[in-house]
């Protein structure tokens, strides 16, 4: 259903803001160098770059669902409202993520607890987002015809569930399918 997506799809947007605070390392130096001596830092330029990558694909995706359904006067204002309330929350995990990039500690290795402190506390975040943003969802699913709500209902770029390789994470991050933000 078109909730169910829509909760994956704030999963997605949410899953910036904990990657950005267990920035991934550097890759490793030449073969034959100890690894903890050959490491470099986390590039902050391109973890910020990720943060702002995230709600641009948010921005794209929504921009791609209004073009694709083809509203009318009617579905338009309610699009709009599930838009601001998808993107505001793109908006808050963008600065979140900017914000964890700025005092991470690339000589400081997180622990186990650490990631799943950071874990928790991004999941906490989605799912206020994804509560926030169910009732301007509903209105505008219901005022979809069934084509476009058979259309709405489509994983994002009609695929059904196969990798095509690569970073198949949608606007906010986890998996491709999710893409309603």
């Amino acid at each position: 259903t078109s909730s169910i997506a829509a909760l994956v799809a704030v999963a997605i947007v949410g899953a910036t803001a904990a990657w950005a605070q267990t920035a991934p390392e550097a890759p490793k130096g030449p073969p034959g160098k100890h690894a903890e001596h050959s490491r470099m830092a986390p590039d902050p330029q391109r973890a910020k770059n990720f943060c702002a990558d995230r709600y641009a694909r948010a921005a794209g995706h929504m921009a791609y669902l209004e073009a694709k359904l083809d509203l009318n006067a009617t579905q338009k204002p309610l699009f709009a409202k599930w838009e601001q309330s998808v993107m505001g929350s793109a908006q808050k995990n963008r600065d979140t993520c900017v914000a964890n990039v700025a005092i991470a500690k690339p000589d400081v290795k997180p622990t186990i607890i650490d990631r799943e402190v950071k874990m928790e506390a991004a999941l906490s975040a989605r799912l206020d987002a994804m509560k926030a943003q169910r009732p301007a969802l509903e209105a505008f699913y219901a005022a979809l015809t069934p084509d476009q709500q058979a259309q709405f209902n489509q994983p994002f770029g009609g695929h059904h569930g196969g990798h095509r390789g690569g970073d198949d994470r949608g606007p906010g991050g986890d998996d491709h399918r999710m893409h309603r933000m």
